[in-house]
């Protein structure tokens, strides 16, 4: 009976950690946003004004895969500027981190930019893009951003907007690892998508 009972709460422990991974990012974003709203109609300005980090998502690059070869940190997130808990305009941007462990290969240098779309059309739409920038040989970090995509508080203004990074990879034993993307979940930060459907936001 104890163990029987004890297989039923592993269960139910297991699908409760598992149900946020399984839940669609943009629902969450929608619902994270929602939340900034009570029923009475006015905002409440809990989210600082400036700019946040939303959706970052980050890869680990290995040379040859092996982290013994040399690794990267890749990170790209979009960037919100908010005032008075709205965001007003969006941007997106890309870290580069050099990974130096004793005894293991590094990169060089590492080259990257970054692209801002929305997809609330048939298919992504671009908006800016970002120049390229190098650490070089000594620097152990990049950053770049995109301009600003603004005036988001119009209503005609797309709802999703996502990043895409590049970044190529020049290793200490002088291979070249470029051409790869990685891609940010965009969030849902024009106001209307709060209250809209999706179905209709893409019918406009």
């Amino acid at each position: 009976m104890r163990t029987r009972l004890l297989a039923v709460m592993v269960t139910a422990l297991v699908l409760a950690l598992a149900a946020p991974a399984m839940a669609d990012p943009r629902a969450d974003a929608r619902d994270r946003r929602k939340a900034m709203q009570p029923s009475g109609g006015d905002r409440v300005a809990f989210v600082a004004n400036g700019e946040t980090r939303e959706n970052l998502e980050q890869v680990v690059v290995n040379h040859f895969g092996n982290p013994d070869q040399g690794q990267v940190l890749i990170q790209t997130w979009v960037e919100p500027d908010w005032t008075d808990a709205e965001a007003v305009d969006i941007q997106a941007a890309v870290q580069a981190v050099k990974i130096r462990r004793a005894g293991a290969g590094f990169a060089k240098r590492i080259a990257i930019r970054v692209e801002l779309y929305d997809n609330d059309g048939i298919a992504p739409n671009f908006h800016a893009g970002s120049s390229t920038v190098n650490t070089g040989d000594v620097n152990g970090t990049a950053y770049v951003q995109t301009p600003e995509a603004g005036n988001l508080t119009d209503p005609s203004r797309p709802c999703l907007w996502f990043s895409v990074a590049f970044y190529s990879i020049r290793w200490d034993d002088n291979t070249l690892s470029s051409g790869r993307v990685l891609v940010a979940q965009g969030d849902w930060v024009n106001p209307i998508c709060l209250v809209t459907p999706a179905s209709d936001l893409r019918a406009r």
